[in-house]
């Protein structure tokens, strides 16, 4: 077999702002018709009308809705470092080795409960178990109220872990099985706007809880967002 037989030749050509790709080997076979298939599959992949106008009523009704149960998710979580300083450390005479495990303690409850949780949730569906979780945790939350000893804080922050275990994963699954795969980037990056929100708008909120938390229980503003949300998942 000679040279001119096995070696390939690659051009570049540019044509009104495009490149395009022309091959041919030794032989003078051209491979054009390769890029006019490669064209003819891309606009069979754009996306029509209907998919834009689905994708666009998701990403303004269902991904924000399911963003706001992210940002109660977060913040209820992390509701203990504001109410530490601002009380709760007084109240309840804790030492600086209390507060830690009544801190840490959420996540031993999350991760025992957080497989069960997944396997409940691809058995009676997104929906529902999402509904279920935000549920149980407003009620967990809600008891919060009337903690009286660390033991008591001890045991709801055990609790509110196992209420929360499985939010997480099911939310995104909820918004994979909703958003195709070349949207789901974009979708998920929406949802994850919730966490840094929560730190700015969180700490805001913590702040007027704790100032009015002679007049009005502090855990009852995230106990009826979450549970609202429940009910309306």
């Amino acid at each position: 077999m000679s040279q001119t037989d096995t070696q390939t030749i690659t051009t570049t050509i540019e044509h009104k702002g495009h490149t395009r790709y022309s091959i041919a080997n030794g032989r003078g076979v051209s491979m054009s018709k390769i890029s006019a298939t490669q064209a003819a599959q891309q606009k069979a992949a754009a996306p029509s009308s209907a998919e834009q106008s689905a994708i666009r009523k998701i990403s303004l009704r269902l991904v924000p809705f399911v963003g706001l149960m992210f940002f109660i998710n977060f913040l209820d979580r992390t509701a203990i470092s504001f109410a530490g300083p601002n009380g709760m450390n007084t109240d309840l005479a804790l030492t600086v080795a209390q507060f830690g495990l009544a801190s840490g303690i959420f996540f031993i409850g999350y991760i025992l409960l957080e497989v069960p949780s997944n396997l409940a949730l691809h058995r009676f569906g997104a929906r529902k178990w999402l509904a279920r979780i935000m549920v149980s945790w407003g009620i967990v939350s809600l008891l919060f109220t009337w903690v009286s000893s660390v033991q008591e804080l001890y045991i709801l922050r055990f609790l509110l872990g196992i209420a929360e275990a499985g939010f997480f994963p099911g939310a995104i699954l909820f918004l994979s099985l909703w958003g195709p795969a070349r949207y789901r980037s974009k979708i998920l990056a929406l949802f994850y706007l919730a966490q840094p929100m929560t730190t700015v708008l969180g700490a805001l909120e913590s702040e007027h809880a704790a100032k009015q938390h002679s007049k009005h229980p502090p855990a009852c503003t995230p106990c009826c967002s979450t549970s609202g949300c429940g009910c309306c998942a």
